[in-house]
């Protein structure tokens, strides 16, 4: 649940009229308090173990709360989430049936399909290329670049110019020092996103330069954080357009899971590497 805590807030802060349960498989009284504060209730769902044991004393406490939950929003919103299928994929299990179409956001809607991809153990090196296919849901041109210890290296774009088909070697010969003045300082400082003008840094202003001659009027920065560092970085605009680049609360959302995803695969990477040590 900690990690559903500032989704739950999200949705309810954006989509106050979209009914929500919160389950968890352990208790927290921090975050119990903090969805009872915004009006969510809490249940604990049983062990996977222990299914067949505690069914007879969880349903009657999820239908119970079915009602409050559904009484938070208005309209058939309400009658919409398969409450059995939902706790079915919690469970590592299929669902009985296909889940019947739903119509929602499209930044949420596109948010847990990719978050689901995210999560898939055999997702490997993948997890830099969803993040650019995400981040074409809310702006024109990107650029991901990975942080070293002393510079920032461009790895991967969409969107470019292609000039003589060379898009992806310029980015991929991008180097940004990492301690002088540029539009990344501050995400990596704070490893927090910003949104808006570009300052005219030397840095930035090359940065900008190897993109293209134009020079966007709003810009995306946004960390991908691992083991607390910030370890890439998402860079975007809506050249050629001038249009701003709307809400991205979705996609910050989605950096700071594919940082978990990251830690994921290198705790599994350790792990394998240690056993095939203790295996020779």
């Amino acid at each position: 649940i900690l990690g559903g805590l500032e989704l739950m807030e999200l949705v309810r802060n954006n989509f106050p009229e979209l009914p929500m349960l919160a389950l968890s498989d352990f208790p927290n009284e921090d975050a119990q308090r903090k969805t009872r504060d915004m009006g969510i209730t809490l249940i604990m769902k049983p062990l996977k173990g222990d299914l067949e044991e505690s069914l007879a004393s969880f349903t009657p406490q999820l239908l119970a709360a079915l009602p409050l939950s559904a009484s938070c929003g208005t309209g058939p919103a309400c009658h919409q989430v398969n409450i059995g299928d939902e706790l079915r994929l919690e469970m590592g299990e299929e669902p009985a049936l296909p889940s019947p179409h739903i119509g929602r956001s499209t930044g949420l809607s596109k948010l847990r399909g990719m978050l689901e991809e995210l999560n898939n153990p055999q997702l490997g090196g993948g997890i830099i290329l969803l993040v650019l296919r995400f981040a074409a849901e809310f702006v024109n041109r990107a650029v991901v670049l990975l942080v070293k210890k002393d510079c920032i290296q461009g790895l991967g774009q969409f969107g470019l110019e292609d000039r003589d088909d060379s898009a992806d070697s310029r980015v991929r010969m991008l180097s940004i020092p990492r301690d002088e003045p540029s539009l990344f300082a501050s995400v990596l400082k704070t490893r927090f996103p910003v949104k808006g003008e570009v300052d005219h840094s030397l840095w930035s202003t090359f940065f900008l330069n190897q993109l293209g001659d134009a020079r966007p009027s709003e810009v995306f920065v946004g960390p991908i954080v691992s083991e607390g560092k910030v370890v890439a970085v998402l860079y975007g605009d809506n050249l050629p357009e001038e249009k701003p680049i709307g809400d991205t609360d979705s996609l910050e959302i989605f950096l700071g899971q594919a940082g978990i995803a990251m830690e994921k695969a290198l705790l599994q990477r350790r792990l394998q590497d240690q056993g095939r040590g203790e295996v020779t």
